[in-house]
């Protein structure tokens, strides 16, 4: 990435997200033919590809669960690939229940634009998945 390293990349993409919505940082953040490949514990998970389909998947989580906030706990940039673990918060709609729960994901930013990434519901596990730390 340019001027900007993946750390960077991901704040940023959040920092946005948490005051526009997903469909606003989409064009800026999201290659045209992102691919999005939900945790297979997530109910109807799969894999979504293409900007369209990555937001309404994002958009379905966020309404269901009443998401008002994520925000970036940590970063881990491999070089090929980005590990990163939000905590998301929020109140469900429907239920009134509280949302407080730490989602891993791992990607690829290419262009300078996210162009795969991979939901974890064990956040740790997306730590895992590119190897240890430094």
């Amino acid at each position: 990435m340019s001027q900007e390293n993946a750390e960077q990349f991901i704040r940023r993409l959040y920092e946005r997200w948490n005051r526009e919505g997903i469909r606003a940082v989409a064009e800026d953040f999201f290659d045209a033919q992102v691919e999005y490949y939900d945790d297979a514990v997530w109910p109807g998970g799969g894999t979504h590809r293409g900007r369209p389909a990555m937001i309404a998947r994002f958009r379905e989580a966020i309404e269901t669960l009443g998401i008002k906030e994520s925000v970036v706990e940590r970063v881990v940039d491999t070089g090929d690939r980005v590990a990163w673990v939000i905590r998301a918060t929020g109140r469900s709609p429907a239920a009134d229940v509280p949302h407080d729960h730490r989602w891993g994901y791992v990607g690829r930013i290419a262009g300078g634009k996210l162009v795969y990434f991979r939901a974890y519901h064990d956040a740790d596990q997306a730590l895992k998945a590119v190897g240890p730390a430094e």
